[in-house]
């Protein structure tokens, strides 16, 4: 039996082709924006990016976290 699963890049797909209602419960997304629009945890997004203050944040369920990329 063959594995019929393919790893994709974003860049694979065309720009808003994908919307929220097409991702599972099971899927982790990561948005960009200002630090000040960052979503309130009750969305599908898991992971945020800051363009303005650089920082990286994850959702662990119930608050944002800061991650330190080094």
């Amino acid at each position: 039996m063959s594995d019929q699963s393919k790893v994709i890049h974003q860049s694979d797909l065309l720009l808003g082709i994908i919307k929220p209602r097409h991702i599972g419960d099971n899927c982790q997304v990561i948005q960009f924006g200002l630090a000040a629009d960052i979503p309130d945890g009750s969305t599908w997004i898991k992971a945020y990016f800051a363009t303005d203050t650089d920082e990286l944040s994850l959702w662990n369920g119930n608050s944002w976290v800061s991650v330190t990329l080094s």
